[in-house]
């Protein structure tokens, strides 16, 4: 499995959020924080959400927004 995630990420594939959480629960057993995080592209804000394959009603994105909005101010 790891071989596999490896290869994709050095592919630049998106191996998905619970492909990130394999890779991550795994490989900080093998690598320093600062390899670790070079792996995972932190600067995506795309990488680790859940809900961008989702297709949810406009209005569960709108209460989304208005909670951060809300928590923001």
């Amino acid at each position: 499995m790891m071989s596999h995630l490896l290869d994709a990420l050095e592919k630049g594939e998106d191996i998905g959020h619970y492909g990130r959480l394999t890779f991550a629960m795994v490989a900080h057993h093998f690598l320093d924080k600062a390899e670790l995080i070079k792996w995972p592209n932190p600067d995506d804000p795309d990488s680790c959400n859940v809900y961008r394959e989702l297709d949810l009603p406009d209005e569960i994105f709108e209460n989304i927004q208005d909670y951060r909005e809300g928590k923001a101010s």
